[in-house]
């Protein structure tokens, strides 16, 4: 959610901005703006390649919200 808030308040300001989550997050959060712009580390190995690429490239990297380290896996 708070990334997701985030995202949202980059973009009115007109950054390139991307969501990248280490694991998938509850269902009840999937409302939010911007939430098909997500991607799920962990969901396939294309999305990793990817989220690792948008990685190597960002400016800047913010991490929010994991609730507990063992959600960082990899």
């Amino acid at each position: 959610g708070s990334s997701l808030a985030l995202f949202n308040l980059l973009k009115v300001f007109g950054h390139q901005v991307t969501v990248i989550t280490p694991t998938d997050y509850p269902k009840f959060i999937h409302w939010v703006p911007g939430n098909h712009c997500v991607i799920n580390f962990e969901s396939s190995e294309f999305e990793k390649e990817r989220a690792i690429s948008i990685i190597q490239q960002a400016d800047l990297i913010c991490c929010l919200d994991f609730s507990s380290y063992e959600r960082l896996k990899d």
